[in-house]
């Protein structure tokens, strides 16, 4: 019979124990197809969904990307959200990180404008997979997480640059459209009953003040 292993030192069976809640909650998260996770339409939700970290990516980054800045209480509802990661600094390639739906204070507009929509996207995932694409590709896109009973939880990527009036915006969609984006359009974000979590106004509302 072959020996058994040595059993492992007091210090290392504590750490394994106590990381292990952690890890399993990790590894089942990943495993879950993002499309498992039941959003309803007529209620907010609580998260946006989860992002898994690839090489060179940062959660600096990844907050800018989804919420369009960085702010410190984004990044204390996040760490909240994930408790399996112990030190945001120090992400590993392959963590899940979930994103929760924090919205975002938003700087309405006395006029309307009209953006040049890309994609569509219902997982936050596929999203931002398409929007670093689209960035590789030199196309200067954005990505404006919005929710309202409606249409429920959507993620729209759109061209940075937005239009006062809907012919110029036309006139973009034309031009600095790529081919790989069929389903692209002229579109006007409403603001009565959604809820943003990245302000799609907020580059634009200084600008507009200014015309008024």
């Amino acid at each position: 019979a072959k020996p058994s292993p040595p059993a492992p030192e007091p210090a290392t069976l504590a750490v394994a124990v106590r990381n292990a809640p952690a890890l399993a909650t990790a590894q089942a998260a990943a495993a879950a197809p993002e499309d498992t996770i039941t959003i309803s339409q007529t209620q907010m939700p609580a998260r946006l969904g989860r992002v898994i970290i690839r090489p060179r990516e940062t959660l600096g980054h990844l907050i800018k990307t989804i919420y369009g800045q960085f702010e410190p209480p984004l990044l204390k509802a996040i760490e909240d959200a994930n408790p399996h990661i112990p030190n945001p600094d120090t992400l590993q390639v392959g963590d899940v990180i979930h994103f929760p739906a924090v919205p975002a204070a938003i700087h309405p507009l006395s006029v309307n404008v009209w953006w040049v929509q890309l994609a569509e996207h219902r997982r936050l995932g596929d999203a931002v997979r398409e929007l670093k694409q689209s960035r590789r590709n030199h196309i200067p896109a954005r990505l404006v997480p919005y929710w309202n009973p409606q249409q429920g939880l959507v993620f729209s990527l759109v061209l940075a640059d937005c239009y006062y009036d809907r012919q110029a915006a036309d006139s973009a969609r034309a031009i600095a459209v790529p081919e790989g984006y069929p389903d692209a359009r002229t579109h006007v974000f409403r603001q009565d009953d959604t809820v943003f979590f990245s302000d799609p106004f907020r580059a634009v509302s200084s600008t507009t003040r200014n015309r008024s």
